[in-house]
């Protein structure tokens, strides 16, 4: 196996890669989950998740759904404060978002993740509307939008609009 340009891996097929995602993802769920969900440009939105592993996160993917017309996708990984995202401990970002794929990201730094413990990973697209999947799929973790609709980055202190029960997004660090 050796990973392409974009850091994708390459040499196997897509059953094996999937398995590969679930056994090294820490964070988040390597799974094409619930339905079809986008954010317009600026607007970010975090997903929580219960860290599934103790480790060392420095990448993460997310899956961008066909219909994607964001031209830059900015990740990042919140600490978690009462059930609500906190502080950005990581973030990083790709130019041109390859829809219908997984995506990487580097995400600039390497942070220590806990098992049992709850994060956020929340996404930014901008240039276009960012596509996604989430939803209800055995789910039901929190997710927030944030309070500003004109970012550029992601805040290094999240505000949030309003919080919904319907993670389960298609997205996981390692």
């Amino acid at each position: 196996m050796v990973r392409d340009s974009s850091g994708n891996w390459q040499g196997f097929g897509e059953a094996t890669q999937a398995t590969w995602y679930q056994a090294f993802n820490l964070l988040g769920s390597s799974l094409l989950n619930g339905s079809d969900d986008s954010n317009v440009s600026k607007t970010a939105e975090a997903f929580q998740f219960v860290a599934s592993g103790t480790g060392t996160a420095s990448n993460a993917r997310v899956f961008v759904r066909p219909g994607n017309s964001a031209t830059k996708m900015i990740v990042g990984i919140y600490s978690d404060s009462s059930n609500s995202p906190n502080t950005l401990l990581a973030s990083g970002s790709i130019t041109s978002p390859t829809s219908n794929s997984w995506n990487s990201v580097d995400l600039g730094s390497s942070i220590s993740i806990v098992s049992g413990t709850k994060y956020w990973i929340a996404i930014l697209g901008t240039g276009g509307t960012l596509t996604f999947y989430s939803g209800l799929n055995g789910g039901g973790s929190p997710s927030c939008m944030s309070l500003s609709t004109n970012l550029t980055s992601l805040p290094s202190t999240w505000s949030s609009d309003s919080c919904q029960s319907d993670s389960m997004a298609s997205m996981f660090a390692f």
